[in-house]
């Protein structure tokens, strides 16, 4: 049995993901900045013509991407690609074969169109005419007692109030002993202060008179 000789593998194309054109009438506002496999139905722009703010594609890595010139110099311009960073501008000279106009300057070229803001269509009666919104009723709140415990747990706590724990226990049917009065302990007003230093003032001038009289007698 003669074998037969062995072919080469025949090398892989590579996958293209992505659209290989671009798009004269698209209907989304991404479209256009999609990078494309072939360039567009445009020209290449003259070394005269570019300005900063004008719309290109872009060769890199095989794909033309949507870019903007960002600076124009004498011999050069600053391309900034749509969408990325700074950091990935390129200066490339005004004469380069990477760059096409932007399929926008086409004129067949359509713009896409401004999405629309949903609006929610207003309440009408069986003759046609709007009816008042009604306010829209509360939605009940699930009850979590993790929740709960969490927000007892976290809330700062109550200075002491006796009269309140007083009653606690009362509640429970525990032994509750009567508050001891508490104003006995706080200082008198001072108002009150100033008169018993005076009455105390006097009766020691009072007890010296005395002792002064006995000793003259």
């Amino acid at each position: 049995q003669q074998q037969q000789p062995q072919q080469p593998d025949e090398p892989e194309k590579p996958v293209r993901y992505g659209p290989l054109d671009v798009d004269l009438r698209p209907t989304d506002q991404l479209r256009p900045l999609l990078p494309t496999w072939n360039p567009p139905p445009t020209r290449r722009p003259k070394p005269e013509e570019l300005e900063v703010s004008m719309r290109l594609r872009f060769l890199l890595e095989d794909r033309w991407w949507a870019a903007t010139v960002r600076e124009v110099e004498d011999q050069r311009v600053k391309v900034g690609y749509d969408g990325w960073p700074s950091r990935h501008d390129e200066w490339v000279s005004r004469d380069s074969d990477r760059m096409f106009l932007h399929e926008s300057s086409h004129p067949d070229y359509v713009a896409p169109p401004l999405p629309q803001r949903y609006q929610r269509q207003a309440p009408t009666d069986a003759e046609g005419r709007p009816v008042p919104v009604a306010p829209r009723p509360p939605r009940p709140k699930v009850w979590d007692p993790e929740k709960e415990r969490l927000k007892r747990a976290l809330r700062p706590p109550l200075p002491y109030n006796p009269e309140k724990e007083r009653l606690k226990r009362v509640l429970r049917g525990q032994y509750a002993p009567p508050i001891e009065d508490t104003y006995e302990d706080q200082p008198e007003p001072p108002a009150v202060q100033e008169q018993q230093r005076q009455q105390q003032d006097t009766q020691a001038d009072e007890q010296r008179h005395s002792q002064q009289q006995q000793q003259q007698q």
